[in-house]
């Protein structure tokens, strides 16, 4: 089979996967929500206590910031395989559209 789809490019058709793709973006995308719910709660929090560390850069090795700087990570971590997800989809989806 795969001898006679390479005979010709116009025989180089293949499944997108287009409902994987969806799959898999919406699932990365519902992560990102619950993590940046989870930074809007904390900033609820700390602005009721403590809205200086909120801005204030010295306050990032005392209590909540550590938590702040550990879901920042993690939401950029997740933000970055989102990113690298979405961008492999979009240049798979250009490359089955490139005519022969």
């Amino acid at each position: 089979m795969a001898a006679f789809l390479d005979s010709d490019d116009n025989f180089m058709i293949y499944r997108r996967f287009g409902f994987l793709q969806s799959r898999l973006l919406l699932q990365k995308q519902e992560q990102l929500r619950r993590l940046e719910h989870r930074l809007d709660m904390l900033d609820e929090q700390d602005e009721k206590a403590k809205p200086r560390d909120l801005v204030c850069m010295d306050a990032a090795e005392r209590g909540k910031a550590q938590e702040r700087t550990r879901l920042m990570q993690d939401i950029e971590t997740k933000f970055r395989e989102y990113g690298m997800t979405s961008l492999a989809l979009s240049e798979h989806r250009a490359d089955l559209k490139k005519p022969p």
